[in-house]
């Protein structure tokens, strides 16, 4: 579900003149700054450093469970009869065929020998990275990992890419 869309604020075109303007403008910032803080910061007071550090933890996580999950499926399909593996990945997983391919695809990527050692520091690129990470030879992404490029960017480059690029 989205996000509802933000209303601007009213504010006079000379408010950067206005003291009373500014300040009514400065409060509603602040109210709604409070209004988020309290629903999805757990109680904590904003920080940027800590909510940074947190994103990262758990975009890591997610990484890690869907190389887990894309092991899993894996032996499930090696293990049901044909046509099964479509029914349980839909019926009970909850999910398009389609990702659990592109899961099981991205689990033998980065469970192979050669990346194995080196997976951590795939897992803060995020899924979608590793999604796109998929294509390239074993021996450029351990070279990646290592401090070197691929198509002549750095895993700093590549973590904080966004999602267009």
């Amino acid at each position: 579900m989205g996000r509802e869309k933000a209303q601007p604020m009213n504010i006079a075109p000379d408010a950067s003149l206005n003291g009373e303007v500014l300040s009514v403008a400065v409060n509603q910032m602040a109210e709604h700054s409070a209004l988020i803080v309290a629903q999805f910061g757990d109680g904590m007071p904003y920080d940027r450093i800590r909510i940074v550090h947190e994103a990262q933890f758990y975009m890591t996580q997610s990484a890690e469970a869907m190389l887990e999950a894309g092991k899993r499926l894996i032996i499930l399909k090696e293990h049901e009869p044909h046509g099964e593996f479509t029914a349980i990945v839909e019926g009970q997983l909850g999910m398009a065929e389609r990702t659990a391919r592109l899961m099981m695809q991205a689990a033998v990527k980065y469970c192979s020998p050669q990346l194995e050692s080196k997976r951590q520091t795939f897992a803060v690129l995020g899924k979608s990275k590793l999604f796109e990470l998929m294509t390239e030879a074993d021996d450029d992404m351990a070279a990646l990992a290592d401090g070197g490029t691929v198509a002549g960017l750095e895993l700093d480059d590549i973590e904080r890419m966004s999602v267009r690029e």
